[in-house]
C-alpha cells in the first residue's frame, strides 16, 4: 500500500508533467506588459544598517567541525545535547532516534517534549526555553518524565554544560541560565552543504574572512560541491564557470550523494529533495520562479546579454528579456514574490528567498543594463526586503501573535502574508502540501518558532550588498569588485 503522502506525491509529479507540456504553449503566447512602479528605493543609509545588522545574524551560525573544517549552520534554535553514563556519545535532536515535538508555545516561552535514545537508555522530558529570563539571558528549563536503562545524564548547549539529569529527578523543574550575547551556543546541531554551507563560503569571500572562507569550501568540497556549483551561486556572482543550465541540472544537488559524517556538535540535514529521483524534484522545481529566476540571473552574468537565449525546462530558447515580465506580475499581485507549484502560485503570502532574488535580477537589468522598469523593481524589492529584517530587540509578529526572540535580531523573514505578518499561507491546499514535504523531510531538530534561517538570510545580504554596489558605488568589493556604470535616474 502507498502512503498518503506518496500518493499525493505521485499525484504532483503526473499534473506537473501535464502541465509543463500545457505551460511551454500558453508562456510562449502569454507576455504580461511591463510598466515602472512609482518608488524612490530606501537611502543609502537604511541599506548600511541593514546590513550591518544581518553580519552578527550570519556570522553567529558558523559552525567549526571537529575535523577542522566549518560549515553554516540552518538556524538558530534550542540546540541541547544528551550524554549518557558511561558513553562518549553526544546523542543530538533530530538525529537518530532522538526526537522533539512541540508541546505548547507562547510569546516569549517555548515548550517541546523531547525523547534522546542510546540502544535500551532512554530520556524523556519537557524542554523549554524562556527568552525574557532577563534582559541579557534566556533560562532552559527541562523536566524529566522518564530516565531508563542508565544512570545520570548530562544535558549540555552545544559546548556549554546546562544540567545532570537522574533517575531520582522524575518531575522536577530543573533549570539553567544562559547568556543570549553569544549566539553560537543557539545555532543549530544540523546543518546544509546546500545552500547555507556554499553561501557561507561566498560571504566570508565578500567580507574578506580567508580563514573562515577555506574551512567553509573545504567541507562543500567534501559534500560534492565544487565552488560555485549551487543554485544560489549566481547571487554572488559565483556561477559563472557552470553551463547555462545549473539549477535544472542534478549536479547542484550532490549533498544527496556525498553527506559529511556527524560530529558531536551537528549532523548534516538530508534535504526533502533527497527523498525524491532527482529528475522528479527537478521537474517540480521548473514551476517555481526561484529556479527560473536564478537560471536567469545566472546566464545574465555569464554572457552580459538579457537578449542571450538559453534553454529553460519549458523552452528549447527563451531570452530573460523575455520572461522578467512574468516575474514583474507576479510581484505586483503581493508586492513580493510568492512561492509556486504545479497547483499554481500562492499569492497570500510572501517568500523572503524570492523576494531577494528578484530583487538581485531586477538590479543587475536595472542599474546595470540601464532598464528604467527594472530599476523601479529592484528599488521596491530593496524596500521589502529591509521592512522584513527583524528590530534588535527581537520582536516578531506572526500569525499566531507576537513573539519575542532576540536570537533572530537582523535575520530577514523567511515568510509573509500582507502587512508584514510573519507566517505561512493559510490555505487549506497550501498547508496540506506543506504537511506532504514535511512527511519527506528528517525529523525535527526544534519545533519551536523560525523567524528566519541561513539561506533566507545570506540570499537577502547578497541581494543588498549588489545592491548597494550598483545604486549607490559602495561596497564593491569581492565578487563585486568589478567596476560598473552605476545608472542615474
Amino acid at each position: 500500500m502507498l502512503s498518503g503522502g506518496l500518493i499525493v506525491v505521485v499525484l504532483l509529479v503526473w499534473g506537473a508533467g501535464v502541465a509543463v507540456a500545457l505551460r511551454g504553449t500558453w508562456s510562449s503566447l502569454h507576455r504580461p506588459a511591463r510598466h515602472a512602479l512609482d518608488v524612490t528605493g530606501p537611502t543609502r543609509t537604511a541599506v548600511d544598517r541593514a546590513i550591518a545588522a544581518a553580519e552578527p545574524f550570519i556570522d553567529g551560525l558558523y559552525a567549526p567541525r571537529e575535523d577542522g573544517t566549518a560549515v553554516v549552520s540552518e538556524y538558530y534554535a534550542l540546540p541541547v545535547r544528551a550524554r549518557f553514563q558511561g558513553s562518549t556519545r553526544w546523542q543530538l535532536l533530530g538525529s537518530g532516534e532522538n526526537r522533539v515535538r512541540r508541546s505548547s508555545s507562547a510569546s516569549s516561552v517555548e515548550v517541546g517534549f523531547a525523547t534522546f535514545r542510546q540502544g535500551r537508555a532512554s530520556l524523556t522530558g519537557l524542554l523549554g526555553i524562556d527568552w525574557r529570563a532577563t534582559t541579557r539571558d534566556a533560562a532552559i528549563v527541562f523536566t524529566p518524565l522518564s530516565v531508563s536503562g542508565t544512570g545520570r545524564v548530562e544535558l549540555a548547549l552545544q559546548g556549554r554544560r546546562l544540567l545532570r539529569v537522574g533517575p531520582g529527578d522524575g518531575g522536577r523543574r530543573l533549570e539553567a541560565v544562559v547568556p543570549i550575547r553569544d549566539r553560537t551556543l543557539f545555532r543549530s546541531h544540523r546543518f546544509t552543504i546546500r545552500h547555507a554551507t556554499n553561501d557561507g563560503e561566498q560571504y566570508a569571500l565578500y567580507r574578506g574572512q580567508r580563514e573562515r572562507a577555506r574551512r567553509l569550501g573545504a567541507a562543500s568540497r567534501a559534500g560534492g560541491f565544487p565552488a560555485g556549483r549551487d543554485v544560489y551561486g549566481p547571487m554572488w556572482d559565483a556561477s559563472r564557470r557552470w553551463p547555462d543550465d545549473l539549477p535544472f541540472t542534478s549536479a547542484a544537488y550532490a549533498d544527496c550523494q556525498d553527506p559529511l559524517p556527524e560530529d558531536a556538535y551537528g549532523y548534516e540535514y538530508r534535504s526533502k529533495t533527497c527523498s525524491l529521483p532527482s529528475r522528479t524534484y527537478l521537474l517540480l522545481s521548473s514551476f517555481d520562479p526561484l529556479a527560473r529566476m536564478l537560471q536567469g540571473l545566472h546566464v545574465l552574468e555569464r554572457h552580459g546579454d538579457p537578449g542571450h537565449p538559453y534553454r529553460d525546462r519549458d523552452h528549447l530558447r527563451v531570452t530573460l528579456r523575455g520572461e522578467i515580465g512574468r516575474w514583474e506580475s507576479l510581484f505586483r499581485r503581493q508586492d513580493g514574490m510568492p512561492r509556486c507549484s504545479p497547483l499554481g502560485c500562492d499569492e497570500t503570502w510572501s517568500s523572503g528567498v524570492r523576494t531577494a532574488v528578484f530583487g538581485a535580477l531586477e538590479t543587475e537589468l536595472g542599474y546595470v543594463q540601464g532598464d528604467r522598469v527594472s530599476r523601479s523593481y529592484a528599488d521596491r524589492a530593496a524596500e521589502v526586503v529591509l521592512s522584513s529584517q527583524t528590530a534588535p530587540d527581537g520582536a516578531l509578529r506572526t500569525v499566531d501573535g507576537p513573539y519575542v526572540q532576540p536570537l533572530q535580531a537582523g535575520g530577514f523573514a523567511i515568510s509573509w502574508r500582507r502587512g508584514m505578518v510573519l507566517g505561512f499561507s493559510s490555505k487549506f491546499v497550501a498547508q496540506k502540501q506543506d504537511d506532504v514535504v514535511q512527511d519527506l523531510a528528517m525529523p525535527k531538530e526544534y519545533d519551536g518558532f523560525v523567524a528566519s534561517n541561513a539561506e533566507t538570510s545570506m540570499a537577502a545580504y547578497a541581494f543588498l550588498v549588489r545592491y548597494r554596489c550598483r545604486r549607490f558605488g559602495a561596497g564593491c568589493t569581492g565578487q563585486f569588485a568589478r567596476p560598473v556604470q552605476v545608472a542615474r535616474r
